[in-house]
């Protein structure tokens, strides 16, 4: 099937580190089938790997429903666990930037 075709191409291309080029035929797959779980879990591993975790879940969910219970879950708990450390390190980034204000203030004088 060309679906799966295009599919195998995204796989094979976000290996190689090619993640825009993996979408559009991620895009391209989902075009043809638009509930093919392979795609949309290939697709929702392109966009964990840019960071969009919101995007991701939402395919995640999709592969869910289509049938890939199992993968589509387990992606889910990978966008939570990435979600939970983007919070901690923004938690850890405003903490350092209170400091550094703490410690420029403290220069002033």
């Amino acid at each position: 099937r060309a679906s799966s075709y295009h599919a195998n191409c995204a796989a094979a291309l976000t290996q190689l580190g090619r993640l825009s080029e993996a979408l559009r035929e991620c895009d391209a797959a989902l075009r043809l089938d638009a509930a093919l779980p392979k795609s949309l879990l290939r697709a929702a591993h392109v966009f964990m790997s840019l960071g969009e975790y919101v995007r991701a879940r939402e395919l995640y969910e999709r592969a869910s429903r289509a049938g890939a219970t199992a993968d589509g879950a387990n992606g889910l708990r990978m966008c939570g666990e990435a979600e939970q450390e983007m919070g901690r390190v923004g938690s850890e980034l405003a903490a350092l930037r209170r400091a550094g204000a703490q410690c420029k203030s403290r220069q002033a004088f």
